[in-house]
Parts: structure tokens; sequence; C-alpha cells
């Protein structure tokens, strides 16, 4: 009943442009899933500017929250670059415009915001945090 593996393997497609399309496609589903839960559960929210090659700024979000199984789940929501500058008001922009076009209600289910302490980041009457 032991058969030989090699034409089923043989069979498979391997090549780099299946392979990306595999790893799209998944991540495109981790994706999502992590979306949908996000729309019915509270969450905290971490963010942090940085700099790369070419003077970019790029501002990443990291999310934490509970799953169906009360599991702490902590996950890099996303990276956006930053178009135009590095002040909190378009950093603010980058992260609200992200909850709306996934259609997630972050004033109900956002329960708090966490920064690296950067001068454009923190203040409780102006800045990123304030918005």
């Amino acid at each position: 009943m032991n058969q030989d593996p090699s034409p089923i393997i043989k069979a498979l497609l391997l090549s780099n442009d299946s392979i990306r399309w595999r790893i799209d496609e998944m991540s495109g589903h981790i994706d999502d899933v992590r979306i949908q839960r996000l729309k019915t559960t509270n969450f905290s929210i971490q963010t942090d500017e940085s700099t790369v090659i070419d003077n970019k700024a790029l501002l990443m979000g990291y999310v934490r929250y509970f799953d169906g199984n009360c599991a702490l789940q902590e996950d890099l929501l996303f990276v956006k670059l930053l178009e135009t500058d590095t002040t909190d008001t378009s950093m603010f922009s980058a992260v609200k415009t992200f909850f709306e076009e996934k259609e997630i209600p972050h004033y109900e289910n956002l329960v708090s915001c966490a920064t690296d302490g950067a001068v454009s980041m923190v203040g409780r009457h102006k800045r990123f945090i304030s918005h």
C-alpha cells in the first residue's frame, strides 16, 4: 500500500509565482480574521514612527486583544508610509483612515493607546494621544 510520493511532489506547482500567490492568500486570510475580531472586541493599540532609507517615515500600529478563546493576541496591525510629515495630525489621520477603511469601530472598541513617548505623540491637550 506504500506508494512512491515522487510523482505527487513533481506534480505540485512550486514556481516563484505560485509560492508568492499562496503566501499572499494565507496572509490575506489572517488579516481578514484579525480585522473581523477587532470589529467585535475591545483592543489596545501601540503606535511607533520610524524613519527608513531615503528619509521615508513609517507609522506602525500593533494591536492587543483577547481572541475567542480568551488568549491574549499581539499582532502587527499595519505599516503606513507617512506621505507628508511626522506630525501628530498626520499620524492620527493615518490611523483613523486605516480604521475607517477596515470599518473597525475604533471609538467604541479602542480601550487604550500607547506610544514611544516621542514629543509628537504625547500630550494631554495636543499631540497624537489627545486626538
